[in-house]
């Protein structure tokens, strides 16, 4: 009868306990679908994560990154690898890599770097006072902490303002009607 309660309760436990395969197999994080959001110019993407506490799915939504599709394999952490969309603390990305989305202050899901076809380079590493020099986007420099997180890549949407005037006029006046009623 206990034995019924744990495997519905903490499948991982008797896991542990047995030493017998995982009843449930571990869930990849994946992008499941990316979609435009009216209020973004950047596209947007839906990641599943396999849920810490329970069994069963998190579902997070990322900025997309130029390159990333429907099915790829996101890793967030110290241990993943340099590939566009992943997500890792600054120490452990290479000077010169193409980075965006990035924490100001450890923790705090991604401040700079985040509108369309934005993107900072890392430019040097100070190991000994654990801070990271980056390039923004306007050209300035700015230092951070070894442990705040970005995404690698530079963020979709690059472009969007690319279309060009059709008339001058539009450049001075709004294209909505002048006439209403």
């Amino acid at each position: 009868m206990w034995l019924l309660v744990l495997t519905t309760v903490l499948p991982s436990l008797i896991v542990f306990l047995c030493g017998c395969r995982p009843i449930f197999p571990p869930v990849r994080p994946s992008v499941r679908h990316t979609s435009n959001h009216p209020s973004t110019g950047a596209p947007l993407a839906e990641v599943r994560f396999r849920a810490r506490y329970r069994y069963g799915t998190e579902k997070s939504v990322f900025i997309a990154c130029e390159g990333m599709y429907s099915g790829q394999f996101v890793y967030c952490g110290e241990k993943a690898q340099i590939a566009v969309g992943n997500v890792l603390p600054l120490h452990k990305i290479p000077e010169g890599t193409v980075i965006s989305n990035i924490e100001h202050r450890p923790g705090d899901r991604g401040v700079l770097t985040r509108g369309s076809g934005t993107y900072s380079i890392i430019v040097t590493h100070n190991e000994d006072t654990g801070r990271t020099q980056i390039r923004l986007p306007s050209g300035m420099k700015k230092t951070l902490s070894n442990k705040c997180r970005a995404m690698i890549g530079l963020i979709a949407g690059g472009g969007r303002l690319d279309k060009p005037l059709l008339k001058a006029c539009l450049l001075y006046t709004s294209p909505s009607p002048r006439d209403r009623g």
